[in-house]
């Protein structure tokens, strides 16, 4: 978008048309028209209102004729601006975007001739780059917190009309009162208490959502509100065509989201349990597949709460996003429009083996993660494979700061370290459901307390024992549990002494 902002580029149009200008001041009826299909001079996107001031006081230093009626505008700023003594821009409504259109940059109130604001007009502009658009018509809108999906109506908008160029830079009209009586009938309307959030949203590329609340206005006036959007760019998390993603295909076409009536109590894996108000139903999908469905999902005109008698509409393109992958993690993001069930956001039954790639985000505003589980990898010799006879037993060592003594390798009481499930990790080698050609293998919950209080999150030192009879004899292996997992080796020697003649 490339703005006029050099009041050397307008031509006064002497007879109130574009015919001989691109912009003109009607004393008769106090309106102003810009046109830029003048010439060549003053760009298609418009112009600001600062240029249009300085160029309104030219033509009023310059001309006797013009000087003799009062000046239109009280400049507030540079991006604050009022038409005063009944002057306004030329339309047949005040809604009328045919001129108010072009003039960028500011925002402005309208003044009748006694004073009074009849308009209030917003300037909007998205501070970033979103040149990866290709159908801005649907991609860029606003929202004045109407609670509609009918985003494409709100008054004096531009958005999803073909005049609108990106990157954004706009006037709303956030109040009128055509009578100027401070009393709102008939048409009259005050938006002015409302956040104004811009979103820019095309499947397939990321999505960015920026409001005046975060500026920390509550009150929205006659100004620019300038909101960051970041840079908009292709999402290399989605692949899956929209279609699909919608619900157009397994697994998405089982996949839903509830956002809850009450707090529901989940936990991950063995942590938690943790409340949650928002369930997204993942019907068996990967992490991503969960994303695609809820970014699809976040383009919706209509309520896309699947929670029977939800007391609350959630249009999806007025949702915040409330997932993100940072990397190959998913995390959940609390909601800004909870229902009675609270903001945080759970995602039930996505692929069990990507828990490591999965974040969820509690009502207390916690982000929740899943146990680690660290894989134990424990290679058994020869001898000890042979010997039908061998058993195995993983103690934690002596020398661990998070284990008792009597609890430790060394000891009559010592206990075994358990795996992932809460089970022993000991037993018949050759029998162990985990076992296969001389390797076991088991998961460690990295994170739980075991053996010791505060020792979950920590490395345990640990000793691997293996033992058979005829075959294979006592053989131990140290090593440590980290977050990563241990391999633990045992080669028994071959048992030449053991005999049992019964």
């Amino acid at each position: 978008m490339t703005i006029t902002v050099d009041p050397d580029d307008l031509t006064l149009a002497t007879d109130n048309s574009v015919s001989t200008g691109n912009v003109w001041f009607n004393t008769t009826t106090q309106e102003i028209g810009i046109d830029p299909s003048y010439d060549s001079n003053m760009d298609d996107d418009g112009l600001t209102f600062q240029c249009l001031y300085s160029f309104a006081k030219e033509v009023w230093q310059a001309n006797q004729a013009y000087a003799a009626f009062p000046f239109p505008f009280t400049p507030l700023g540079d991006d604050s601006f009022e038409c005063i003594e009944g002057w306004d821009f030329e339309g047949t409504d005040v809604e009328d975007k045919t001129t108010r259109h072009f003039v960028k940059s500011a925002g402005w109130n309208v003044r009748n001739i006694s004073g009074a604001i009849t308009q209030t007009w917003a300037g909007v502009r998205a501070l970033g780059n979103a040149d990866a658009v290709t159908n801005e018509a649907t991609a860029t809108y606003l929202d004045l917190g109407e609670g509609s999906g009918a985003v494409q109506t709100l008054e004096g908008s531009y958005i999803s009309d073909t005049k609108t160029t990106l990157p954004i830079n706009e006037p709303f009209m956030v109040f009128r009162d055509d009578d100027g009586s401070g009393s709102l009938s008939g048409s009259d309307f005050d938006l002015t208490g409302q956040e104004l959030v811009l979103y820019i949203r095309e499947y397939g590329l990321t999505y960015a959502r920026a409001g005046t609340a975060a500026l920390g206005v509550s009150t929205l006036e006659n100004v620019l509100y300038s909101l960051p959007i970041g840079t908009i760019s292709t999402d290399s998390k989605i692949s899956a065509s929209f279609a699909d993603a919608n619900g157009g295909s397994a697994p998405y076409s089982g996949m839903s989201i509830e956002f809850e009536n009450s707090a529901q109590s989940e936990s991950l894996g063995s942590n938690g349990p943790f409340n949650f108000g928002v369930t997204v139903a993942a019907n068996g999908g990967t992490v991503q597949q969960v994303y695609e469905h809820v970014q699809a999902k976040l383009l919706s005109a209509t309520d896309i709460d699947a929670t029977t008698g939800g007391t609350a509409t959630q249009y999806g393109r007025l949702l915040a996003e409330f997932v993100e992958f940072v990397g190959d993690t998913l995390i959940t993001r609390a909601t800004d429009t909870p229902d009675a069930g609270g903001s945080g956001v759970y995602i039930d039954n996505f692929l069990s083996t990507q828990t490591a790639l999965c974040q969820m985000t509690d009502n207390t505003g916690t982000v929740r993660v899943f146990p680690t589980l660290a894989p134990i990898t424990i290679n058994i010799g020869a001898n000890g494979q042979s010997d039908t006879d061998s058993v195995y037993r993983l103690y934690y060592a002596a020398a661990d700061a998070y284990a008792s003594a009597a609890d430790s390798f060394g000891s009559a009481t010592a206990v075994l370290v358990d795996d992932s499930n809460g089970a022993d990790i000991g037993g018949d080698v050759d029998s162990d459901s985990d076992y296969s050609a001389g390797v076991i293998t088991k998961t460690y919950a990295y994170d739980d307390d075991q053996a010791g209080s505060g020792s979950g999150g920590n490395d345990r030192s640990v000793v691997l024992v293996v033992i058979g009879l005829s075959g294979a004899q006592y053989v131990t292996a140290e090593g440590t549990i980290t977050s990563s997992g241990v391999t633990l080796s045992a080669a028994p020697a071959l048992e030449r002494n053991y005999d049992n003649p019964a």
